[in-house]
């Protein structure tokens, strides 16, 4: 499939860079395209997503079955519990799931001092091993139209499993942001600065 990044101007669809002209171009004059618009992924939205998660990280409840060694660990277990996440099951014997426990405690241990950017999760059901990891957010691989729904899990979560007040969190971020504009005498996407890593 060609992909194009395109602006509009009045009722036509202009390319915005060379490979965009080329991918067009590649299509011959009069033919019938069809064409699926979707909008570049909200640096304001992803830049609070990420402050969330790290705020989040920093007043994380001690007494919580997961603790996380990070805020990027902590954003993985979410992206995980949004089934943003690859999933690997294998289906064992009785006599290899008796070892299954001690297996996973090690290699959990070996995965928290491990790189912090690659992190599994696993556990069992029934006689099957289940190993995820979650999926990339790059801004590649993810647009707007899919990050919405993966955010809205990842809050609902935050809220359900450490009661973090999302929307406090917004409003007393946009405070901060607006601030720093004022000082600064800049402004980002929407009036407000992107901030944090686009993945």
């Amino acid at each position: 499939m060609e992909e194009a990044r395109v602006t509009r101007q009045g009722s036509a669809l202009v390319p915005l860079d060379g490979p965009g002209e080329e991918a067009i171009r590649a299509f011959p004059e009069g033919s019938l395209l069809k064409v699926k618009i979707t909008r570049p992924r909200s640096k304001k939205h992803n830049g609070f997503f990420h402050v969330c998660i790290q705020e989040a990280y920093d007043v994380w409840p001690r007494s919580h079955e997961f603790q996380p060694v990070s805020w990027k660990h902590l954003r993985a277990w979410l992206l995980v519990k949004a089934k943003h996440a690859h999933v690997m099951t294998l289906e064992l014997t009785d006599d290899q799931i008796k070892l299954v426990g001690p297996v996973i405690r090690a290699f959990k241990e070996f995965m928290s001092e491990d790189d912090e950017d690659q992190f599994i999760f696993t556990g069992i059901r029934g006689n099957a091993l289940i190993a995820m990891r979650p999926k990339t957010l790059s801004f590649a691989a993810v647009d707007q139209h899919w990050f919405q729904p993966i955010a809205d899990e990842v809050f609902a979560t935050l809220k359900e499993e450490a009661g973090f007040d999302v929307e406090e969190h917004y409003q007393e971020w946009k405070k901060r942001n607006e601030q720093a504009n004022n000082e600064a005498g800049t402004s980002g996407e929407d009036g407000e600065p992107g901030g944090a890593d686009g993945e």
